[in-house]
């Protein structure tokens, strides 16, 4: 019974640990397509993108939330990959606070992505 008890104790302390209480979100989330899919990593026309989304919560009030991330991903070895194929690589950063200081976080991510288009039609049009 002691087990079951330290077991059951150590896994709540642990789990509780890596929990969240507020999920970031931008109210235009295609403006951070890092933030709603790391697949979407190379997923655009061009050699590189960048973006910055910054967003504050109740601008009246003192104790304001602020939420803003800052991404980079651009693609590699494009002269060396095929026509339909793409590799890109991604950083992505998130900061979540709030005035007063109880919520405070801070995120950073990298990604990595490869897309490979099956159809001549879909090589075409794509991004």
């Amino acid at each position: 019974m002691t087990r079951r008890i330290l077991f059951i104790l150590l896994f709540f302390a642990f789990n509780g640990s890596v929990s969240r209480a507020q999920d970031p979100h931008f109210s235009q989330y295609f403006s951070s397509p890092l933030t709603l899919n790391p697949a979407n990593t190379g997923n655009f026309h061009g050699p590189a993108r960048n973006g910055i989304n910054l967003r504050n919560q109740w601008m009246g009030v003192d104790e304001l939330f602020q939420t803003g991330t800052v991404s980079f991903d651009g693609q590699i070895f494009k002269e060396k990959m095929n026509s339909g194929q793409r590799l890109a690589v991604g950083v992505f950063g998130l900061f979540d606070r709030s005035a007063d200081g109880l919520l405070n976080s801070n995120y950073l991510s990298a990604s990595v992505a490869y897309h490979l288009w099956f159809d001549q039609e879909e090589t075409k049009n794509s991004p």
